[in-house]
């Protein structure tokens, strides 16, 4: 019966031990994680020797022992590096991102993405709201709403090629600021397509070329 017992003890131990201490290595500090499965490993022997109270152990009962003992702490000590690499992995990752996002978000140009009929999914708000638009009137509105409305057919045929294109295509247009504000921009517009090649939406960066349009005139003025 302790044979029998001792034997049922290890089937369950190790059925539910890998598990636990592998679920334990991704919630914890790798040395808290370690320090789980060495514990655990030398509970396991701890309680192997007392239900097998009753039993000889020869040599080769000792070396089973042993063995199972150390895949314990080898398992513990796996689960540990590679929950450390995960996190190191997340972490990395995390911080890419952030960067991505910063600069996208503080890029002096406008951004937005279009769906399919042309509502803007998201965009750089901070510049956004910079230029007098809260995220409101931005995300969820027709992007040809922005455009002053001398300009509006023009942005219509532009950004209507858009399925049927390929490559970053440019125009210019004139927009208009909260306060009514005239803006030249240079509107650069890339269609975005899904692996099934079907028009999923564009992208468009809106860059400020008051400044130019203004000298280009003086010089055509002299």
């Amino acid at each position: 019966q302790a044979i029998a017992f001792s034997e049922a003890f290890h089937s369950a131990w190790f059925v539910f031990y890998y598990p636990l201490v592998l679920l334990f290595s991704l919630v914890t500090p790798p040395r808290t994680s370690l320090g789980f499965g060495s514990a655990i490993a030398v509970v396991y022997a701890l309680i192997s020797l007392s239900v097998g109270k009753g039993v000889d152990f020869q040599g080769f009962e000792w070396v089973i022992l042993i063995a199972r003992v150390a895949v314990l702490f080898v398992v513990g000590l796996f689960g540990s590096y590679t929950s450390r690499r995960e996190r190191v992995a997340r972490a990395a990752a995390e911080e890419s991102e952030q960067r991505y996002r910063e600069l996208y978000e503080f890029t002096p140009d406008l951004h937005m993405r279009l769906d399919a009929t042309g509502l803007v999914l998201d965009g750089n708000l901070t510049r956004w709201k910079a230029r007098g638009y809260a995220q409101d009137d931005v995300v969820g509105k027709h992007h040809l709403e922005f455009y002053d409305p001398e300009y509006v057919q023009k942005a219509r045929e532009f950004f209507d090629a858009g399925p049927h294109l390929t490559g970053i295509r440019t125009t210019e247009l004139v927009m208009r600021n909260t306060n009514g504000a005239a803006v030249d921009v240079e509107v650069l517009a890339l269609s975005v397509y899904d692996e099934a090649n079907r028009f999923r939406g564009q992208r468009v960066i809106i860059r400020d070329i008051t400044e130019r349009k203004r000298l280009e005139r003086e010089r055509e003025s002299v």
